[in-house]
């Protein structure tokens, strides 16, 4: 049978284990926002390509025009926009670690009506 000495460092090891899996991180976590790029214009869609790096990745949460449209928990995510506002639109990335470590990233896009040609190339 295990001393009582035994069973307190044991005990001691356990929670100092959980403890610093979550609570001796200082590290926010790594957005990558792979499309779309910086200043992109678009026509009404777009994709938008995550990659958010943390051994401890709680969750990323998306905004557009300061809203939440979406949270994930995954590291790699892809999601379509369908704009109906024209103009310049503003896509937030907000990733927090279970230690409650947070970074954004922000990209700006300008949406622009699709061209329609009135040429005499119509059918």
């Amino acid at each position: 049978m295990p001393s009582r000495t035994y069973l307190f460092f044991a005990l001691i090891l356990v929670i100092f284990s959980v403890i610093s899996c979550n609570l001796l991180d200082f590290y926010p976590p790594e957005i990558h926002i792979i499309s779309p790029e910086e200043s992109t214009t678009i026509v009404l869609i777009t994709v938008l390509s995550v990659k958010v790096e943390d051994e401890h990745l709680d969750r990323t949460e998306v905004f557009l025009d300061g809203e939440l449209v979406e949270v994930y928990t995954e590291p790699e995510f892809s999601r379509r926009f369908y704009f109906a506002t024209l103009g310049t639109r503003t896509i937030k990335v907000k990733s927090f670690d279970k230690a409650g470590n947070w970074r954004d990233e922000i990209v700006k896009v300008t949406v622009l009506m699709p061209k329609v040609s009135t040429g005499s190339n119509l059918l």
